[in-house]
């Protein structure tokens, strides 16, 4: 009987010290990578994210955005400040985040009939949610729905992608 106590005393404690690690607290500083597809695009970025609460972070990814059509390509770099507040946890690893954001960036399209190719700076928002698992208290996979809405774009109005990324802890 005791051989089973000691045992169930050491699962609490060993659960306690891997659920008691810090995951989104006041301070903390992440650096990722995250590479996604939406709307015939393939979109690969570097993410920089700070949290400032167990509920509030701030984010800011550089991205590259690249279609190749038949006859023309397009390729568009972003600079998106955003925030990001949790919506729902287990208060341990898992994370439920609305996000929103603006969007700048320059877009360039070519055209092989034409022989022309058209640069083009551009204004957006973006909104979305991001489902966080962290693996440890310095690793953490993050997976991302994002509908962006530009003004002054060549292509379309408004664009989402779907996004896998992966940061560590900085």
């Amino acid at each position: 009987m005791v051989r089973y106590l000691l045992l169930l005393i050491l699962i609490l404690l060993s659960d306690c010290q891997v659920t008691g690690q810090p995951r989104h607290v006041s301070g903390m500083n992440m650096l990722g990578i995250s590479a996604g597809l939406g709307n015939n695009a393939l979109l690969i970025g570097g993410i920089y994210q700070k949290y400032y609460s167990g509920y509030f972070s701030g984010r800011l990814s550089l991205s590259l955005d690249q279609v190749n059509y038949k006859l023309s390509s397009y390729h568009a770099y972003y600079l998106s400040p955003a925030v990001q507040y949790s919506l729902l946890t287990n208060k341990r690893n898992l994370y439920l985040n609305a996000q929103g954001g603006l969007i700048g960036g320059i877009e360039h399209i070519s055209s092989a009939i034409f022989n022309q190719r058209i640069n083009n700076l551009y204004l957006g928002e973006s909104i979305g949610a991001a489902f966080e698992y962290f693996i440890s208290s310095f690793l953490k996979i993050e997976l991302e729905f994002e509908q962006r809405f530009f003004q002054a774009s060549k292509i379309s109005n408004y664009r989402y992608f779907f996004l896998l990324g992966t940061y560590v802890k900085i």
